[in-house]
C-alpha cells in the first residue's frame, strides 16, 4: 500500500476553487430567492389574493394561514411559528455568507420545510396548487446540498466562504 504524503495529495486548482465558489453562491441565492418568494406568498395570504398556488417556504405559509383564519391563542402561536421559521431561514441564508456553519443551519431548516412541502403535496393528492412549491423546493434543495459540500471544500482549501461571491465572479489567477 502506497504511503500518502503531502506531495501526493492534489492541490486545489484555481478553477476548482472557482467552481466551488460559484456553486456555493448559487446555493445561497436559491435560499434567498425562496425567502423572497415566501415574503411575497405571505403578503398574498394576508391580502387573500392567489392563495390557491403555494410559493416559497411551506411552514411559514401554513402558520400564517392557520393564524389568519384562526382565533385565540392558537392563532397567535401559529403566527409566531410562521414568522420565527421565516426569520430563521432568512437569518441563516444571510449569515451563510460570513460563516460556513450557517449554510448547514440553512440546509437543516430548508430540509424540514421540504419534508413538510412533500407531505402536503402527497396529502393533497398531488394537487397542482402545491406543484410549483414542491418543484421549487426540490431545485433549491439540490442547490443547497451542493452549496454545503462546496462550502466545506472552500473551507478546507483555506479560502473560506466570505469571499465566495468575489471568487465566483473574479478573475482566475
Amino acid at each position: 500500500m502506497a504511503e500518502i504524503t503531502e506531495n501526493s495529495v492534489p492541490k486545489r486548482t484555481p478553477r476548482c476553487i472557482r467552481r466551488n465558489a460559484v456553486l456555493y453562491t448559487l446555493g445561497r441565492a436559491a435560499v434567498l430567492l425562496m425567502a423572497l418568494l415566501t415574503a411575497a406568498d405571505l403578503v398574498c395570504v394576508y391580502l387573500r389574493v392567489g392563495t390557491e398556488t403555494a410559493i416559497g417556504l411551506m411552514i411559514p405559509r401554513m402558520g400564517a394561514m392557520l393564524g389568519y383564519n384562526g382565533a385565540g391563542a392558537a392563532a397567535v402561536v401559529c403566527q409566531i411559528v410562521a414568522y420565527a421559521v421565516f426569520a430563521a431561514a432568512v437569518l441563516a441564508a444571510v449569515l451563510s455568507g460570513r460563516n460556513f456553519g450557517w449554510s448547514i443551519a440553512s440546509l437543516v431548516i430548508f430540509s424540514v420545510d421540504t419534508l413538510v412541502a412533500a407531505w402536503l403535496f402527497a396529502a393533497s393528492s398531488c394537487s397542482l396548487g402545491f406543484l410549483p412549491s414542491f418543484m421549487l423546493h426540490a431545485a433549491a434543495e439540490i442547490f443547497l446540498v451542493l452549496a454545503v459540500g462546496c462550502g466545506h471544500s472552500l473551507k478546507n482549501a483555506e479560502c473560506g466562504v466570505r469571499g465566495a461571491l468575489r471568487l465566483a465572479f473574479g478573475r482566475i489567477s
